[in-house]
Parts: C-alpha cells; structure tokens; sequence
C-alpha cells in the first residue's frame, strides 16, 4: 500500500510539474496566445451579433478598450495600495528607532546575529554592528 502510495504522488508531482515548467519558461507566449485568443472570441461574438464588418471591428476594440482600462486600474490601485503599506510600515519603524533606540538596535543586532549563525554575514560585521548599536543608542539616548 505504501509503494502505491509513492507511485501515486510521484506520479502527481511528475504530472503537474511538467506543465507548470512548461507555463513558466514560456510565459509570454502563454500570455501573447491568451490575448490573441481573447480578441479573436470578441470579434467572433461581436460578429454573431453584427454582419457589418465595420461595427465588429468596432464593438471588438470597446470590449479589448474596457478590459485594458480595467486592468491598468486594477495595477494602479494594487501598487497604490502597496507603497500605503510600505510608507504606513516605514513610518512605524522610524517612530520605533526615534523613541526607543536601545530596542531598534537590539534587533538590528539580533538579525545580523541570525545572519552570523546561519553563515550570511561575517562575523565582524555583527562585531562592528554590535559597537555601532552601543555608540549611536547611548548619543541617541544622551548618555555620554
């Protein structure tokens, strides 16, 4: 039961890894067919509609207008939405830095700490860290 088990999943993984690796390396060609395909079902359902080429062209460019608009402003408003974040964000840690130095630094020491341990940062950079936290929070803090 367990090899059918293992067959099974291996056989699954196998199955959608191949067409997602396939999806991602031509993403663009996915992407140009999508919209190729997209017009083409536009001016087909504008032409079962109208028999005058004209409005079918028409009709097809309103459709392609309004679904662009609608993604830009989809765009628009995600990336807005994310730089409120990320000033709402960069606010709160400078008003941390600005009242508590002495806690800023600790986790600035704390993360080259954790970058020390795991081999991404040299050890004398967490030692340089470690005397800057010391210095510039005792300034900050009016200590001498």
């Amino acid at each position: 039961m367990a090899l059918l088990w293992v067959v099974l999943n291996t056989s699954l993984a196998s199955a959608v890894a191949g067409p997602v690796a396939v999806l991602t390396s031509n993403l663009q060609l996915f992407a140009g067919l999508t919209v190729i395909a997209l017009v083409g079902y536009w001016l087909v359902d504008e032409f079962e509609d109208d028999d005058d080429l004209d409005d079918t062209v028409e009709k097809a460019g309103d459709r392609a207008g309004e679904a662009s608009a609608g993604f830009v402003n989809l765009t628009t408003a995600t990336l807005g939405a994310a730089a409120a974040v990320l000033v709402t964000i960069g606010d709160q840690l400078f008003a941390t830095v600005s009242e508590a130095p002495m806690i800023a630094g600790q986790a600035l020491l704390g993360a080259l700490g954790i970058g020390a341990g795991i081999g991404a940062v040299p050890v004398e950079v967490v030692i340089l860290g470690a005397l800057l936290v010391i210095v510039v929070s005792g300034i900050l803090r009016g200590d001498d």
